[in-house]
């Protein structure tokens, strides 16, 4: 029998997790914990987040909605070319509960984002500004 988990359900707003009002000029999920997809403009904003080393918790809201972004933070803390505690840690600022393994995995299962595609933009325009 399979391990249950606390986020198993699903329903992650009912599970205690802040969700944000949708903002807007962003288009968001039925749900309000992912963007309605993402256009190459907005990758390239989140892209440009990531590597201006800003780790401020309000200033990444801006750029989505609280479950995504502390999401991200968590995909990103597991990369070896970022530092793994200060994303964690405000992965957690973000939305608490984030690094739970439970969690992320069903962040990577709903996530909008293709992270291949982006990791891969990320990862060249780091080496860009190296």
């Amino acid at each position: 029998m399979a391990a249950t988990t606390p986020f198993a359900a699903g329903n992650l707003a009912a599970d205690g997790l802040a969700v944000d009002a949708p903002r807007a000029s962003r288009r968001a999920s039925q749900d309000g914990l992912f963007p309605d997809g993402l256009d190459p403009d907005e990758e390239a904003k989140l892209i440009e987040l990531v590597l201006s080393g800003n780790r401020n918790c309000a200033d990444w809201l801006m750029h989505g909605p609280r479950f995504f972004m502390a999401g991200m933070a968590v995909l990103l803390a597991g990369l070896p070319q970022f530092e793994h505690q200060p994303l964690l840690e405000l992965a957690e600022e973000i939305q608490p509960q984030s690094s739970d393994a439970s969690l992320f995995r069903l962040w990577t299962q709903r996530c909008p984002l293709d992270r291949e595609r982006f990791l891969a933009r990320l990862e060249r325009e780091r080496r860009m500004q190296a």
